[in-house]
């Protein structure tokens, strides 16, 4: 199983070489239903059945021999047995999945003389983890560590991150790039993120792109994150069924201000707008979204589009960082 979304989605896969089913060899790639003969048909002259034959061998039949010669030829008609052969058989329910390599099913003479499975596993969406950030963060990259979030507050530099659980208890390497210089150790939680906060870089580094941050476990290595970026998420809450998600866009602004659009991420690649909202001037924003179903997560994505320079109306397209959100937590 698998997470799509942040809901469980099981799936199943099975092969099966070939199978032969009294000397007949059936195809395995589709279902198959084929009548096969296990008794050819036949005929019985009863004038030339021997005393063995009637089950008194050794007896004189001489008498009995003139009412067989009087009897017809006694035909036996063909015993014909159905085989059906299903591969990849899923039955699924109760939010379980089971997957089947083989079903064999054997009928003679209407009576059922065979049900065979062969190969059988079950899989449930209990089995499948599906609610955690550290989960949703990792869903879509074959990277097994990422930085989550990389944000100016309090007169620091607050760092979020998530790693393969199997890294649980570990110490993340968090380097910024422009000196090469390890600014932070957190350790990976049981839930497999970690947190961390670091000094400010100097000022003229700041807005640069050169202000970048990196986490490394071993040789397991994230993407670099800048420091400063145009459109920032500052908290999200949940509230019943509702999200809500607080931020800013760095001025200066489109003018007019620029509609920004909210998009939840409905699998890898796969996103739905769920929003659409106009924020005031000073571009602060606070929007309240519904949110997930219990127990699941969901991940949010905020874009717009602003001015570069104030001298120049020009719009440039910006992002915040994906945001994941956990009812569950």
């Amino acid at each position: 199983g698998r997470c799509a979304g942040g809901a469980p989605q099981l799936t199943g896969s099975s092969s099966v070489a070939g199978i032969t089913v009294l000397g007949t060899e059936l195809p395995v790639d589709r279902i198959t239903s084929r009548t096969i003969n296990v008794v050819d048909s036949t005929s019985i002259d009863p004038s030339n059945l021997t005393p063995a034959q009637l089950g008194v061998p050794g007896a004189d039949i001489t008498l009995l021999q003139r009412a067989l010669d009087l009897l017809p030829t006694i035909s036996v008609p063909a015993t014909a047995a159905t085989v059906r052969v299903e591969p990849g058989r899923r039955i699924e329910g109760g939010g379980r999945l089971t997957q089947h390599a083989l079903d064999v099913r054997i009928t003679l003479g209407g009576q059922n003389v065979l049900d065979l499975t062969v190969g059988e596993a079950t899989v449930g969406a209990a089995q499948v983890n599906c609610g955690g950030v550290a989960d949703l963060a990792l869903q879509c990259t074959s990277r097994r560590i990422v930085l989550i979030d990389v944000l100016r507050a309090n007169g620091k530099v607050r760092l979020l991150g998530a790693a393969n659980r199997r890294f649980a208890g570990r110490r993340v390497r968090i380097r910024f790039t422009a000196t090469g210089k390890t600014v932070a150790r957190p350790r990976v939680r049981n839930s497999g993120l970690f947190t961390a906060t670091a000094p400010l870089p100097r000022p003229k580094l700041r807005a640069t792109n050169r202000a970048r941050y990196i986490a490394q476990i071993g040789r397991q290595k994230s993407l670099r994150l800048k420091l400063v970026r145009r459109m920032l998420v500052s908290g999200t809450s949940v509230k019943g069924r509702r999200v809500t998600i607080a931020g800013r866009i760095v001025r200066p602004l489109g003018v007019p201000v620029q509609q920004v659009v909210v998009k939840r991420r409905l699998s890898c690649g796969r996103y739905r707008v769920v929003e659409r909202f106009t924020p005031p001037a000073s571009g602060r924003f606070r929007v309240t979204l519904p949110g997930p179903r219990r127990g699941q997560a969901a991940v949010y994505r905020l874009q717009t589009r602003v001015r570069k320079f104030s001298s120049n109306p020009k719009l440039f397209p910006t992002f915040t960082l994906p945001r994941y959100v956990d009812l569950a937590q």
